[in-house]
């Protein structure tokens, strides 16, 4: 369309010098156009809009916008708010990745969350368009799929707040690489908030950002690289475990290092609050790890990766653990490590005490007065085992009587994994389960005969358990 024939369409653009999207022409420009914006776009809208697809037009239409839709249509009548929506949604349609702040702008956003938060506000139906429509945009728009995604979560819990699902919605039709994307995204979210005004609004964000990366990993819909997952592992480790203004370290100068390539400082530095819920997103993670049936491709378990990843921020003098560890714990905790360098997982037993240990070594993290004696006594029992398998015994073949002077091996170690099932943790109850699963695994039976033994232990536990309920069911029933 010429210049000439759209000053025509617009008797107030009369007079207007050519050519028409000039900076000299905005005031007339702006005030033409919100006038004949409603009660529906004026065709006049797409000669202009189509006239900013080139780059030298970006300029012009982050001035345009702001004049016209954010500080006209969006603070107008909601006659003029739906104009703004589907002004909107047709630069959808034909704009760059790099309008997408520009169109989706806070005006804009605000909008349409408060007109979604209330199911009776006259823009509701309107609004729930056009998030639909967002939510599609990949389909016919690919370039816009990631900033369109990060645009939406830098408005904290979108979906939650506007009761849709156009985030969740986005994230599913991400793929390999855009997954690699919105998690570098998340924490950049998380690593970079000195432009915040308050450290409620910084905790208030990165919060969120660790919770939107426990939600990526968790759902398995998406599809997750290796490195993807352990990434994210060591996200959540460097800052929910550790702190960037270490306390005095008590580690010997010998084994001091630098920090990983990996690891990425937090300005500010990341609050107690933050990295209590980083702990639970990661124990939470971890959880999803143990019971789903995505392995490693090279066999090692997910949780002796990350007690890796920390052991190589723990030897930092520029690091310091959220709650220092004592002598005798940090003793425990390298006999512990040095055992299970030394199990390997060539089998399902070893894969078990692997497992076992390694959970326990994270749980000292977070309380190791009453973690360091379990993992002594693990330590003991292996001995113990190595110990009854080297003379020749069968450890796992308990003695029938109840007045065995000294349990066997396998003895202990059930009623230490009893005693784990007794802490009011997800993680450790599948974990408990997945130690019993390896250890009287029919693979392993074939290895050794202690996982008979084994088995027959649980089941002599059981009945003694089931005779004493029986007994006090018994005496119930005579007072009665």
């Amino acid at each position: 369309m010429e210049g000439e024939a759209v000053l025509e369409m617009v008797p107030r653009w009369r007079g207007i010098t050519i050519p028409i999207l000039s900076a000299e022409n905005m005031d007339k420009l702006s005030a033409a156009l919100m006038d004949s914006s409603t009660p529906t776009v004026h065709p006049v809208w797409d000669y202009v809009l189509h006239a900013t697809e080139d780059k030298a037009g970006q300029a012009f239409l982050r001035r345009l916008w702001s004049e016209v839709v954010d500080s006209g249509l969006m603070l107008s009548s909601h006659e003029r708010k739906a104009v703004g929506f589907d002004l909107a949604e047709r630069m959808l349609g034909q704009m760059k990745p790099r309008d997408v702040p520009v169109v989706l702008s806070s005006a804009v956003l605000s909008c349409a969350v408060n007109s979604l938060k209330n199911p009776e506000a006259f823009l509701h139906d309107r609004a729930k368009k056009f998030a639909d429509t967002l939510s599609k945009v990949p389909e016919t728009n690919p370039s816009l799929h990631f900033p369109l995604l990060c645009e939406l979560s830098q408005r904290v819990n979108f979906d939650k707040v506007t009761k849709t699902g156009t985030v969740q919605a986005l994230l599913s039709q991400l793929d390999g690489s855009g997954v690699d994307e919105y998690a570098e995204f998340l924490r950049s979210m998380l690593l970079e908030c000195d432009s915040l005004d308050s450290n409620a609004d910084v905790d208030r964000q990165r919060i969120w950002s660790l919770e939107s990366m426990l939600a990526l990993m968790r759902n398995s819909h998406i599809p997750k690289s290796e490195e993807a997952i352990q990434r994210a592992g060591q996200h959540f480790l460097m800052h929910s475990f550790f702190s960037q203004q270490p306390k005095s370290k008590k580690t010997p100068k010998k084994k001091a290092r630098k920090p990983p390539g990996w690891y990425q400082a937090a300005a500010p530095a990341v609050s107690s609050k933050v990295q209590e819920v980083g702990r639970r997103c990661f124990f939470s993670m971890l959880a999803e790890l143990c019971t789903s049936s995505k392995q490693r491709e090279d066999g090692q378990s997910w949780v002796w990766l990350f007690v890796q990843d920390t052991e190589a921020m723990r030897v930092c003098p520029e690091l310091g653990l959220f709650q220092e560890l004592g002598e005798e714990q940090v003793e425990s905790r390298e006999a512990v490590l040095k055992l299970v360098k030394q199990l390997g997982d060539d089998s399902a037993q070893a894969r078990a005490w692997q497992q076992l240990l390694s959970h326990m070594l994270m749980q000292q993290l977070t309380d190791p007065t009453e973690s360091t004696p379990v993992l002594d006594e693990l330590v003991q029992c292996h001995l113990q085992a190595k110990e009854e398998l080297d003379g020749g015994q069968k450890m796992g073949r308990a003695q029938e009587d109840d007045e065995e002077t000294e349990p066997c091996s396998m003895e202990v170690l059930v009623d230490i994994l009893l005693s784990l099932l007794l802490k009011p943790s997800q993680l450790i109850r599948e974990v408990v389960k997945s130690v019993c699963l390896l250890y009287t695994s029919d693979a392993a039976d074939e290895e050794d005969s202690v996982d008979l033994g084994g088995r027959r232990i649980i089941k002599k536990k059981k009945k003694q358990e089931n005779a004493r309920h029986a007994t006090q069911a018994d005496k119930t029933d005579i007072t009665i």
